[in-house]
């Protein structure tokens, strides 16, 4: 007897270098990957799906534990035995001088 109520379908991502740690630079051929994955799950909420982006340096045994977290994080990097997720934190306000363009409306 079913009631109603379905098991969120689950889906994780593995990349490497796709996500920038510190001051890394990005592998440009796993973005796109990386893009799709975050644009879907905005257009398909009941896909709960997990990045996980790893360096050269992640041992497969790494990943394995990740993919048994269910943590609720979407978006995991594994660098150098450390586990990062994404953060949003204060930034500098932007001035004239610092060279950045603002959009402007009419």
């Amino acid at each position: 007897m079913s009631t109603g109520a379905e098991e969120p379908r689950r889906l994780w991502v593995v990349t490497r270098t796709a996500a920038c740690v510190a001051d890394e630079a990005p592998a440009l051929d796993q973005g796109g990957l990386h893009g799709l994955v975050r644009t879907a799950t905005y257009e398909h909420p009941t896909l709960s799906t997990t990045l996980i982006d790893t360096d050269a340096t992640t041992p497969a045994d790494a990943v394995a534990a990740e993919l048994g977290h269910s943590t609720g994080r979407e978006e995991v990097a594994l660098r150098t035995g450390q586990r990062f997720v994404a953060r949003i934190r204060p930034g500098a306000p932007c001035t004239a001088e610092s060279g950045t363009d603002r959009v402007r409306t009419a």
